[in-house]
């Protein structure tokens, strides 16, 4: 039998209570009344109404009518239509832009725009599970219950469930945030580069259809086409004053061009391509970047060259200014970065630490930093006077081919072959946000001087316009750094432990979502954690083969507990609060004495490691579950084994017991959750549901109802007596654990992402 690993934990087939303030009481708009007193929609209205109200302009109903959830659930339900058509139905809401006086456009389109990305971000889970929409819609869209269409959308979706589900408290989904404000289709071709007028209203982009296109960043519509070259155009920059353009192409020109007339004013002759150019803040000079390993200056008031800069040993990519004028910094296809004086035009330094051509390249507005993207997947910071390499940024999958920094110097931009764009806290060094929407690589970005706007094009024709802002105001969702093994309630408190793969055991406030305090000391991932019965203390099992106990009330450790040779993966506390019971991959059980950490016996009998123990709450008896396929039951006064269930075909990961001792619950790699008779040792009911391996299973107080966790990204509710399903929650990740609380209806689950669920059970 083979010892199963902690990651991924997704199986291959080979073998506390929790408030929310309650919403108003939802008013259908009486355009709607008719069609839902029939309590079901034609199909040419399915297909027609929204197509009919943004043709026509009429903005409210078009807005009311996507944000209505009989609507929108008879759409994707109907075999016609489906999450495709609907998705489909907010693209229109483009058609309604110039159609609307008033101040409400924007907030309207804000709301739409957030329920279609909620659509698009459950688009695999709403294929699978149309019954989802609802719960999915409501957990992606909590955060935004202050707009007023969204409040309208959630107290419909409270109003109208009339079955059990599982909503969530806080938000433990990715949340949408509307960043993308605008896409632009104009080129025949891929889309270089970009750059924005120093007034932040006008965008020029360069293509591979051999244009250049200037566009009004507002509104998206196109201004003027720049013809004149002959093949791809693949840079773009503009002076300072926003007067005048330059162009850099591989017909081996540059074009520099007035933006007042927008017409052509010269030519200047390279004798290769040319991959990137850069103004000089005075915009007197500007610099290229060529593919035949040089660099040269030109005087763009007199239109000459001025000075050729040679070192690199490769194709030249990209070129940057700093902000004072005085220094260029060029990036090269022979992996290096190299500075130049602009006085002198001698090579200052140069830069080496990426593995592969270094393709792009911006400077913090300080002028003190540089910033590097490479086709290594990743960006660098350089800081400029000694060259030295501060921070390697990764996350990318590809190629990273376009950096910007915003002009308040705290974002970096990078845009990639992998067609996602990545934005960067700069004071962090970290990740803040992926974005994604282009359906092709990306190549070229810029941010407006303003700070509010990205620009990107990419080799999908396309350029799109994204909120900065939006994408900063990052939402907080509870989580871990790496997975949730286990979860517990403190008795008679709204907090809630977790024990996590990242070493630590996390304290949250279950109302709030709050991380409360930190209890650090394993050395290896902490598997589970159990409570005592009076709340003070908790004790936590690891993979650094200890088990440790803390005082909840100063986070203080105050035993490590030391005998198994292996994992410890399981813990459990009697009733009355004087012993542990651990389980290990050692293929044992020991007792614990609680006060002084001592081993009181050791209990052997399982063939495999053991990965969950229970305790029956009359503190007789006490189950284990192995990776041997069996449980096991034990006197635990004597020590003795009294039996063994038989009936998973695959290793058990999880074993709870009913409140009134009568019952056990055991969970498995077989996708199966089993319910025996403790008394007598027989299997009674196998449930079945799970498409994957079940890893936790609780049960309420009531013993009315399991609750189950699953790899296939399920939180499931069961009906105890019937073995029914009442409820299943689909989440983004893997479930590893669960909880259930002292109300019956809450329930706490950690995933494998390290994201905490805080649910509660409703209908």
């Amino acid at each position: 039998m083979r010892i199963p690993q902690h990651q991924p934990f997704i199986k291959t087939h080979n073998k506390s209570r929790l408030y929310m303030s309650p919403f108003k009481k939802h008013l259908v708009p009486n355009f709607l009344l008719k069609i839902n007193q029939a309590n079901k929609y034609k199909t040419t209205d399915l297909e027609n109404l929204p197509k009919k109200y943004a043709s026509s302009g009429e903005i409210e109903n078009y807005a009311q009518i996507l944000t209505n959830i009989e609507f929108l659930s008879a759409k994707i339900k109907h075999k016609k239509f489906g999450i495709e058509s609907l998705i489909k139905d907010y693209n229109l809401i483009n058609e309604l832009k110039q159609l609307e006086s008033s101040n409400s456009l924007p907030q309207t389109t804000k709301s739409l725009k957030l329920i279609k990305e909620s659509l698009e971000l459950s688009k695999s889970i709403l294929k699978e599970d149309k019954n989802q929409l609802s719960v999915q819609l409501f957990t992606r869209l909590l955060e935004y219950k202050n707009l007023p269409l969204i409040q309208q959308l959630l107290e419909q979706i409270q109003a109208v469930q009339n079955t059990p589900w599982l909503y969530p408290m806080h938000p433990n989904l990715t949340v949408p945030n509307a960043v993308l404000i605008t896409s632009i289709t104009g080129h025949d071709d891929s889309i270089n580069a970009v750059a924005i007028a120093p007034d932040s209203k006008q965008v020029i982009s360069a293509s591979w259809d051999a244009t250049l296109k200037i566009w009004d960043l507002e509104s998206g519509r196109e201004i003027s086409k720049l013809t004149g070259h002959n093949s791809w155009v693949y840079s773009v920059a503009i002076t300072p004053d926003g007067k005048k353009a330059i162009s850099g192409a591989w017909d081996k020109t540059l074009k520099i061009w007035d933006l007042t007339e927008n017409t052509e004013i010269c030519t200047l002759r390279n004798n290769d391509v040319i991959n990137a150019v850069a103004v000089t803040p005075d915009g007197k000079r500007a610099i290229s970047a060529s593919k035949n390993k040089i660099l040269k200056v030109w005087d763009i008031v007199n239109y000459e060259e001025v000075n050729v800069l040679t070192g690199h040993t490769g194709a030249v990519m990209a070129i940057a200014i700093t902000p004072d004028g005085k220094q260029a910094i060029s990036s090269s296809a022979d992996k290096t970065l190299k500075v130049w004086d602009l006085t002198t035009y001698k090579e200052i330094m140069t830069m080496s630490g990426h593995k592969a051509s270094v393709t792009a390249i911006a400077v913090t507005p300080n002028g003190k930093h540089i910033v590097s993207g490479s086709d290594d997947k990743t960006i660098k910071i350089w800081e400029l006077t000694t060259g030295k390499e501060l921070q390697t940024l990764e996350g990318h999958t590809e190629w990273v081919r376009a950096v910007a920094m915003s002009p308040d110097g705290k974002y970096i931009v990078s845009g990639s072959w992998d067609k996602t764009l990545k934005v960067w806290d700069l004071e962090k060094n970290s990740e803040i946000i992926t974005i994604t929407g282009h359906t092709e690589w990306v190549k070229g970005v810029a941010i407006s001087p303003d700070s509010k706007h990205i620009i990107s094009g990419a080799y999908d024709n396309t350029l799109k316009i994204w909120d900065l802002v939006a994408c900063t105001k990052t939402i907080k969702i509870p989580r871990h750094d790496l997975g949730v093994r286990s979860v517990a309630t403190i008795p008679n408190t709204t907090q809630v432990l977790s024990a996590s793969e990242d070493n630590t055991i996390k304290v949250w406030n279950s109302t709030t979502g709050n991380e409360v305090t930190k209890l650090v000391g394993h050395t290896e991932g902490v598997s589970a954690v159990a409570i005592a019965p009076d709340g003070r203390r908790a004790v936590s099992a690891s993979e650094d083969n200890t088990l440790k106990v803390w005082d909840l009330e100063t986070g203080e450790e105050l035993l490590t507990l030391v005998g198994h040779d292996f994992w410890v993966n399981a813990v459990a506390i009697t009733p009355e609060g004087k012993c542990v019971i651990s389980g290990s991959s050692d293929h044992t059980v020991k007792i614990w004495n609680l006060a002084t950490g001592t081993e009181i016996t050791t209990l052997k009998g399982h063939t495999d490691g053991i990965w969950s123990v229970a305790v029956t709450p009359d503190g007789k008896k006490l189950i284990s579950a192995s990776w041997d396929e069996t449980l096991k039951v034990w006197d635990l006064a004597s020590g003795a084994e009294i039996r063994t269930l038989w009936g998973h075909t695959d290793g058990i990961w999880s074993v709870t017991v009913t409140p009134d001792s009568k019952k056990v619950i055991s969970a498995a790699w077989d996708d199966t959750i089993r319910i025996w008779d403790l008394a007598s040792g027989k299997e009674l009911r196998k449930l079945s549901g799970h498409t994957n391996t079940i890893r936790s299973v609780a049960v309420t107080p009531d013993s009315k109802r399991i609750v189950s966790a699953g790899a296939d990204n399920k939180v499931k509710v069961w009906d105890m007596e019937e073995g029914k399903e009442l409820i299943s929650f689909s989440g983004e990740n893997s479930f590893y654990c669960c909880t259930v609380g002292e109300d019956g209806k809450t329930v706490v689950a950690g995933d494998s992402e390290g994201i905490m669920h805080f649910l509660q059970m409703a209908g």
